[in-house]
This record gives structure tokens, C-alpha cells and sequence, in this order.
């Protein structure tokens, strides 16, 4: 399940419960989002 995902779920019911599993492989995307943006804007962008 994307972020965008457990957004659009959340809005429209008053509570929504986000499992651990999907929790934790979001939190890795974003990891990974990040280092990737880390590597760009540090000039390491060699694909």
C-alpha cells in the first residue's frame, strides 16, 4: 500500500489503522526517496 493510498483511506473514515508491515516499508521507501535526493543534489548523479 502507497502513502497515497493510506491518505485517501484515512480520509474518509474517522480512524484508520496502518499496519506495522506497512509502516515499516514506507518508512524504507521514504529512506530510499531520500538518499537518492541526497545523491542528486550532491552532484552524484551518474545513471
Amino acid at each position: 500500500m502507497s502513502a497515497k493510498d493510506i491518505r485517501e483511506e484515512s480520509d474518509y473514515n474517522e480512524f484508520y489503522i496502518v499496519s506495522k508491515e506497512d509502516t515499516e516499508e514506507l518508512l524504507n521507501q521514504a529512506a530510499d526517496f531520500l538518499a537518492e535526493i541526497e545523491r542528486v543534489l550532491m552532484g552524484k548523479d551518474e545513471k
